[in-house]
């Protein structure tokens, strides 16, 4: 997670990509890293725009072509569910539930706190550690209700705000 601009560093920074506008993606995706609620918000997106000299419209496409961007606010912690077959089978759909539970929110809904979403997605790659969910980069692995609770607490108190 990055650490929280001010408007001028993010003025300063849009600025220095003005040369070099095929750099548009990485701009935003350092913008939205930056940002407290990680998304583009549409001060920044404007701000892109008149800085690129591209249309505000321009900035929103690109936002909403790659996954990877994100035009509202976000969690600070999502937590990725495995939805494949041999995820699901040895207990995926526990961890979901236990999740909807312990936060008190349906999936792809951030928490009145804006700490935590939970998704599921496929192919995350860690079949041999099912159950498990992904935060980040870190995958955390062989869960069970029990343990899916303890990973939530262990995320509120920022036990892995260095790992992820």
């Amino acid at each position: 997670m990055g650490d929280v601009l001010t408007r001028d560093a993010k003025v300063a920074l849009i600025a220095s990509y003005a040369s070099k506008p095929e750099q548009i993606v990485n701009l935003l995706f350092r913008l939205q890293r930056t940002s407290k609620q990680h998304y583009i918000d549409q001060k920044t997106a404007q701000s892109v725009s008149d800085h690129l000299k591209i249309p505000v419209s321009g900035v929103y496409e690109l936002c909403s072509y790659y996954p990877i961007l994100n035009v509202k606010p976000q969690a600070k912690y999502v937590l990725k569910l495995c939805n494949a077959a041999p995820c699901t089978l040895v207990g995926g759909e526990m961890i979901r539930q236990t999740l909807e539970a312990v936060l008190g929110v349906p999936e792809d809904t951030v928490t009145e706190d804006g700490l935590f979403a939970y998704k599921s997605v496929g192919g995350l790659g860690a079949c041999d550690q099912a159950p498990f969910i992904k935060v980040g980069t870190k995958v955390f692995g062989h869960l069970d209700a029990t343990k899916t609770k303890q990973l939530v607490h262990d995320l509120q108190n920022g036990h892995y705000d260095h790992e992820i």
